[in-house]
């Protein structure tokens, strides 16, 4: 029975928007894959991916790969090395189709391989040996997909005996109600068990599996632009999307199908126009957020179901985090939502959304400008939406139009810029501050003129230390500086008179290096960090209260080397956050100064603090020595980050964290610094399930299929084992 369907055409302009936050992760042969030409790929049921190849079968536990070859001398092994298609059905069983168009059964408890290959004189053999899709159906049945042999199916009765016969599903032109065409491109099988076919000549829906009867769509692509051709009705990849639409996927872009009435919208893409043909879908899978991510044989596109927009991945190679290369041979989500991408000679391309949840400045795009190592120690933005960072230069970064400024001045490293910044701040007129180890500047942006204040131990009034770790404005409008020994604050910006005799700290000096943060609270006190303690300054009194640890009061700070303060987000007036370096967080209570100590047992993942901001929503994030963290000071509980989050690294540098005032946190480490909204940072995934993937005896890997092997299955189907006391 075929429908006259009513099409629907819907253009919609496509563009090159690129998602600045997807970067791609690599496996090539390089990292044990057995060859670069990847033309299927699968995750089986205990999680492991298996890749399929020209040079063989390929199984990958997250770190390292197992390679199945044909081996002419052992029938157990796979037919072949040329590997097409991987398929699990539901008894964990492999089915495996290579080039040569043999089917291979891999048991994966024995790793022991049985190869199915076309009989000729057999009628219930294979009918091709080309086969292009394998489903199974809610009864157990396997169907396969053909070119030239329509469908081909196998009973689950006869699977479970080891009867390979196969019912043929074909093409008769005498019959309107037969499959459409022997050329099937891929098979789907819905939530309702239906089985859909895409062929060369449209889409087909079984209607009947005795009757071998199949209702058909013509689903006409083709812009009126282009002449006609072929190719315009194949579907080549077919998604279910719910209870009522299917996604295609055809030569010039995707198409939502109505399976209820039959309508469909069509979203073309660039390929329409430009290389026609070089759109031809090869994979079409949905993510976690909504979004199609669709493989053709001239890229990788990602559709945006919402605003109808492709954005097109291209291979770059000044950027190695870009698609490695344009043709793409498969697609497919694994459980975590993480995609896999197979490419034609070019291994394999990951996009981890959770490694992407965090963005990081792409530091390797700037390498002609960045001269020196992109290790940050502060970072801060201006008025003007410009981010300035400091390594051992200064630089600043316009995220409007992505130029970046080194201030460095290899003729004069006297020279702001040139020294780096341990601090950096705005004052209420517009003009940049910048603590320095040559003193500390102010910058004006308008003129580039800049003001030195240095130190002179011969002037009283001037700086009394070298280095100033620390710049802060306060509620006045005066400008303070932290320095080794002294608290310092500027009295006469054009004489660069000021107040020195604010000595907190009077022994000599111990070489080290800090960072101050600082922080005024509504009495108007100081409060700023030291390798020394906590210090409060009042300066109408002109007086300091320390606090340092004491080994005889539990409620004291239980670390004197302090990187960083933090007014609670729910009591600023009351309490205050302390990262130390070693010590943990501090909770300081102000009115009965006592501090509470939050360590690694209580969930922090490293007691070096390095960083404290708070977000919008009840949370204060933390830069450690393992990654950032953030704290849920309602419930008291610790959401962990690392680098496989997307985090630079999961060391960070004192000094560097920032909160803008649209409420975007930036935290700076030993590669560069990350930066982020916090309300768009998902939650964690839960942990994979447990798997062994090796076992050794006297340091040597064991296989099941070793000759007088211990183990009777695969190491990751075994439950126990028993071992002489030779081999204990």
């Amino acid at each position: 029975m075929c429908f006259a369907v009513f099409l629907l055409f819907f253009f919609r302009s496509t563009t090159n928007a690129q998602n600045k936050n997807i970067t791609f992760k690599h496996l090539t042969i390089e990292d044990g894959l057995s060859q670069n030409a990847v033309f299927a790929i699968l995750q089986d049921s205990k999680g492991f991916m298996w890749f399929g190849t020209k040079d063989g079968l390929n199984k990958y536990n997250g770190y390292s790969f197992t390679v199945y070859t044909h081996d002419p001398y052992d029938s157990n092994t796979i037919s072949s090395n040329f590997i097409k298609n991987i398929f699990e059905d539901s008894r964990e069983i492999l089915w495996i189709v290579t080039f040569d168009g043999e089917l291979n059964l891999m048991d994966s408890k024995t790793e022991i391989f049985r190869t199915i290959s076309i009989d000729p004189n057999n009628p219930n053999s294979l009918s091709s040996n080309d086969i292009t899709s394998i489903v199974e159906d809610k009864d157990g049945n396997i169907w396969f997909g053909t070119i030239g042999g329509g469908l081909n199916m196998i009973e689950r009765e006869n699977i479970l005996k080891s009867n390979y016969q196969f019912i043929h599903f074909k093409h008769n032109p005498d019959d309107p109600n037969s499959l459409d065409d022997n050329n099937v491109n891929s098979l789907m099988i819905d939530n309702n068990g239906v089985l859909w076919i895409g062929t060369d000549s449209g889409l087909s829906k079984m209607i009947s599996n005795s009757k071998k009867q199949f209702q058909h769509f013509v689903i006409n692509t083709k812009n009126k632009k282009v002449p006609p051709n072929i190719i315009d009705k194949m579907i080549k990849a077919i998604l279910n999307d719910n209870d009522t639409t299917l996604w295609l996927g055809s030569s010039s872009g995707a198409t939502l199908f109505n399976k209820n009435n039959g309508d469909f919208t069509h979203y073309p893409n660039r390929y329409e126009i430009k290389k026609y043909g070089w759109g031809e879908v090869t994979d079409i899978i949905k993510d976690q957020t909504g979004n199609l991510w669709i493989g053709s044989l001239g890229g990788l596109m990602q559709f945006d179901i919402d605003n109808k927009i492709y954005t097109y991945f291209e291979p770059n190679s000044l950027d190695p985090n870009s698609i490695s290369h344009t043709g793409i041979s498969k697609v497919i989500s694994d459980r975590s939502g993480n995609i896999w991408i197979g490419t034609n000679g070019y291994g394999i391309n990951i996009y981890f959304p959770e490694a992407n949840r965090f963005h990081s400045f792409p530091y390797k795009k700037y390498k002609e400008k960045i001269k020196t190592n992109i290790s940050i120690r502060t970072i801060f933005e201006d008025s003007q939406n410009n981010l300035w960072f400091s390594s051992e230069v200064l630089y600043k970064w316009d995220r409007k139009t992505n130029e970046l400024t080194s201030y460095a001045n290899p003729r004069d490293w006297n020279q702001m810029g040139s020294t780096g910044a341990w601090s950096i701040t705005e004052d209420r007129s517009g003009f940049l501050w910048f603590g320095s180890y040559r003193g500390l500047y102010r910058f004006n942006r308008k003129t580039n003129e800049q003001l030195h204040f240095k130190f002179n131990p011969d002037n009283p009034e001037a700086l009394q230390d070298e280095v100033v770790f620390g710049v802060f404005e306060d509620n006045l409008g005066s400008i303070w500086a932290v320095t080794e020994k002294h608290l310092s604050k500027l009295i006469d910006v054009q004489s660069g008179r000021f107040v020195v005799n604010y000595i907190y700290n009077d022994k000599q000096s111990t070489n080290f290096m800090m960072s101050s943060s600082m922080y005024q609270d509504e009495q108007g006190n100081l409060w700023f960090t030291t390798n020394i303690g906590l210090f409060k300054f009042n300066p109408e009194k002109e007086k300091f209260t320390s606090y340092r640890n004491d080994p005889r009061n539990i409620n004291s700070l239980n670390n004197n080397s302090i990187r960083c303060i933090c007014p609670d987000p729910l009591a600023p007036e009351e309490k205050l956050w302390i990262g130390t370096a070693g010590g943990g967080l501090n909770l300081f209570d102000k009115e009965n100064e006592s501090f509470t100590h939050i360590t690694e047992k209580d969930g922090l993942p490293n007691n070096v603090v390095y960083g404290i901001l708070p977000d919008n929503e009840g949370n204060i994030w933390l830069s450690t020595n393992k990654g950032l963290s953030k704290y849920n000071l309602g419930k008291k509980q610790f959401t962990n980050y690392d680098v496989n989050d997307g985090l630079q690294s999961n060391e960070f540098n004192t000094g560097a964290f920032f909160k803008s005032k649209s409420g975007e946190l930036f935290f700076g480490g030993i590669n560069g610094f990350n930066y982020f909204i916090p309300g768009k940072i998902g939650n964690k995934k839960s942990i994979p399930k447990l798997v062994f993937t090796d076992f050794k005896l006297f340091n040597k890997s064991v296989s099941v299929r070793d000759s007088n092997s211990v183990l009777q299955k695969t190491i990751s189907e075994t439950g126990k084992m028993k071992l002489s006391y030779a081999e204990n």
